[in-house]
């Protein structure tokens, strides 16, 4: 063996070695105090490295390294840490909680505390008070308030290149705030004379989590880890509820107290079948009822889909009882199987925010809740002009917000939605069928019979099955199939004893899939499905086919044109020779003569062939 070869060996051999050896102790996260008051819990958080175990004052529990857990002495207490590391040190750390205890009869209150950040992050991190404060690298708004006519004020975050939340920058008024948008015959751009900070304060808070468990949701068990991580940020007095949702909803952790939860009980069941988020929505937001009526309350809705089974609930009725109890809505989109437009316009007209991350982005979600949760106790507020909402032709209002602080102008988008208006039905799917399958599964059963008590109920109804495929055969096998589902359906509700005339039934084949590039088994599984078509003059159920595109953004631009013309209008994807074909829509007709008067006035007015639907 040559010398060159010999040291290739051992090159190898060290390298080798060096993997295999235990990694060094390191610290990530350890403050060591807490301050709390009197009967208030103080959360005890560590996280290194290289850590085999954690024994935490002689409890006979075994911690990891990056891990937490609420104490509450009744005087001020230090606690032993014990970290065993991998390579064999130890090393012991202590941590003391100072208790304040009531002066002249009185508790003092105690301000939640958290340490200012010193990594770069786009989301919250920490908090800088107005001594220490650095310059703002970003502003964002997290909450509208809306309180009748064309009032609504906003909350934002104003954050540094670390995460930090910069506070007291209202007290010299170090900001100047202006709005504009230009969704309206008369642009509008105003100046913000006057704002506040919300400070920190010992309030407790309302949260609710709901966790996407359809067929869609392929990383719910990461999503579910990082959602229980979270909630050991949590005070143990906030209240709190975890759900899980598909086409149904199913209590995880039912509302309590944080102190109460187990977090050791937090599953989900396998993801499978459709997202019924609006109906999901309605019931978590009843399922928030804090005892003080004036708390800070949240829904928090974690999807990899938008709603796609909407056979009852339509996307107004949990964005009214949101404003109703008070109750935003924020909702956080991970990948691209999402349907952005209605999430904005749900999260926008809720009064909470919209997020979307990439699936490869997952690791962010922690940060996003507590974000979300620190806004909810902080942040800079001001009331809109009126003016800003007087002549709005978008159904989504969006409005550009700038902050300028010593010459600098950071910028935010808001939808803020005063007063919503029905969108139009886009996909509201009943069942799901398998490949080449006409047979429904019984767990849709629930959903069928939802629909046929409504209909049973209010006998002036009536619905259109309309029968989907996926690429299962030739055209004919596509619509042969199509048309079975959408029969067996029927079937199944005239079973739960709806009247026959009271349904019709519609073939599409496989031409208006769900997703026309399917990658994966669950979204071929959403095409092959059966929508629900309200036939009520209240739901304004015709529509006209304005015109078709070869692009979304041909599609996009048509459909800002007829709002700007005063019309109702969205846009559909529809595949021709497995390429898709944009078209938009004009609705909110309540008969067929109606939509068809209209399409002749149209036509002959903007000299466009359309066609009725």
């Amino acid at each position: 063996m040559n010398i060159k070869n010999t040291q290739v060996i051992l090159l190898l051999l060290l390298i080798s070695i060096s993997c295999s050896l235990p990694l060094a102790m390191e610290r990530v996260e350890y403050d060591g105090f807490s301050n709390i008051n009197r009967g208030d819990s103080a959360l005890i958080k560590w996280n290194y490295t290289g850590i085999e175990s954690v024994n935490f004052d002689g409890e006979r529990r075994v911690y990891s390294g990056h891990d937490s857990l609420w104490v509450s002495p009744d005087s001020t207490t230090k606690y032993d840490i014990l970290l065993f590391a991998q390579n064999g040190d130890t090393l012991s750390l202590s941590w003391r909680v100072y208790v304040r205890q009531k002066e002249n009869g009185k508790q003092l209150s105690y301000i939640p505390k958290f340490p200012p950040s010193y990594s770069k992050s786009k989301f919250f991190k920490g908090v800088l008070d107005q001594g220490k404060i650095t310059s703002p690298a970003r502003i964002r708004f997290l909450k509208a308030t809306y309180s009748g006519g064309n009032r609504a004020r906003m909350r934002a975050l104003v954050l540094d290149e670390y995460g930090n939340y910069l506070s007291g920058l209202s007290e010299n008024n170090l900001l100047e705030w202006s709005i504009s948008h230009d969704c309206s015959q008369n642009p509008i751009n105003e100046k913000i004379n006057v704002y506040t900070e919300k400070k920190l304060s010992s309030e407790n808070i309302s949260i609710g989590i709901m966790i996407d468990n359809s067929a869609a949701s392929e990383f719910n068990s990461q999503t579910l880890e990082l959602t229980k991580e979270f909630t050991k940020q949590l005070h143990p007095e906030d209240n709190f509820f975890l759900a899980g949702f598909n086409h149904n909803n199913h209590d995880i952790s039912h509302f309590s107290k944080v102190k109460n939860i187990r977090r050791d009980h937090f599953i989900l069941p396998p993801a499978s079948g459709l997202n019924a988020m609006y109906k999901a929505s309605y019931q978590n937001i009843l399922a928030i009822n804090p005892q003080k009526v004036d708390q800070e309350k949240a829904l928090i809705i974690i999807t990899f889909s938008s709603n796609n089974a909407a056979t009852v609930y339509n996307i107004q009725d949990p964005i009214k009882l949101a404003k109703k109890n008070n109750v935003p809505i924020y909702v956080v989109a991970i990948g691209n199987a999402v349907d952005s437009y209605s999430l904005k316009y749900l999260s926008g007209a809720g009064g909470g925010r919209y997020y979307n991350i990439d699936i490869e982005e997952i690791h962010l979600l922690e940060d996003i809740l507590s974000e979300i949760r620190f806004s909810m106790l902080a942040g800079y507020e001001f009331d809109l002009p009126q003016s800003v909402f007087g002549s709005l032709l978008c159904t989504h209002e969006q409005i550009k917000i700038d902050a300028e602080f010593a010459g600098e102008k950071l910028s935010d988008s808001y939808y803020a939605i005063v007063d919503p208006k029905w969108m139009g039905s886009k996909h509201q799917s009943i069942t799901a069928f398998d490949y080449k399958s006409v047979n429904m599964n019984s767990a849709y059963d629930e959903l069928v019979q939802s629909l046929a008590r409504v209909l049973k109920d209010n006998t002036g109804y009536a619905v259109e099955l309309v029968g989907h495929s996926s690429i299962e055969g030739d055209e004919k096998v596509n619509l042969k199939y199509s048309k079975q589902r959408a029969e067996a359906v029927r079937d199944k509700l005239l079973a739960f004893g709806v009247s026959p005339t009271q349904i019709r039934t519609r073939a599409m084949s496989s031409g208006m899939p769900l997703f026309y590039m399917p990658h994966s088994p669950w979204q071929q599984y959403y095409n092959r499905r059966v929508e629900v078509r309200w036939l009520i003059a209240e739901m304004l159920p015709f529509e006209i086919l304005a015109s078709e595109f070869w692009t979304e953004e041909e599609a996009i631009k048509d459909v800002n044109n007829w709002r700007k013309r005063g019309q109702r209008a969205y846009y559909e994807r529809y595949l021709v020779n497995n390429s898709p074909l944009y078209r938009t829509k004009l609705w909110g007709y309540q008969s067929r003569n109606a939509a068809q008067t209209q399409l002749s006035i149209l036509s002959k007015k903007y000299k466009i062939k359309m066609s009725l639907e």
